[in-house]
């Protein structure tokens, strides 16, 4: 399962065996136990979820033939 963080200061890492930078205020999806250690260690926060878009306004009835 993946976990969205964000980056607290750049650092070099290697989370699939390959060295990888990742720079302040990055905010990459990353495995859940990864993600787990990056916060332990003060390199990453947790992103809070985006609340959910306001529903759109429904469009006018059209105006009948009759009026």
């Amino acid at each position: 399962m993946a976990e969205t963080v964000e980056i607290i200061q750049t650092f070099d890492a290697y989370p699939e065996g390959r060295r990888r930078t990742f720079l302040k205020g990055e905010t990459p999806s990353l495995d859940a136990d990864f993600a787990l250690s990056l916060k332990a260690k003060g390199l990453a926060r947790a992103v809070k979820a985006k609340p959910a878009l306001k529903p759109a306004k429904p469009f006018p009835k059209a105006l009948s033939e009759d009026a």
